[in-house]
């Protein structure tokens, strides 16, 4: 078996039972958050429709989560009259 690259194994301490797996794992952890549709889509705007659509959200009081990025925030913000955030 070939050993991992000197960069991955010094993630985990010198005398700790954390194996290399566990450390990568909790390390691509990304935040998430949810969010659901609260209202129709039938009379929003068309890139506003194609946003609900982008956060992966289908029908009302559909719920999703999805990767809290700069990106995300700004497509909620851009239908925050059309979508929920839940905690």
């Amino acid at each position: 078996m070939k050993r991992p690259p000197r960069s991955l194994r010094s993630l985990a301490p010198e005398g700790t039972d954390q194996s290399l797996g566990t450390a990568l794992r909790d390390m691509a952890e990304p935040k998430k958050i949810k969010v659901t549709l609260a209202k129709g889509v039938a009379r929003a705007r068309e890139d506003h429709r194609a946003t609900v659509r982008g956060l992966g959200l289908k029908w009302t009081r559909h719920t999703v989560e999805v990767v809290d990025t700069p990106e995300t925030r700004g497509m909620i913000d851009q239908v925050r009259y059309l979508v929920e955030v839940v905690d």
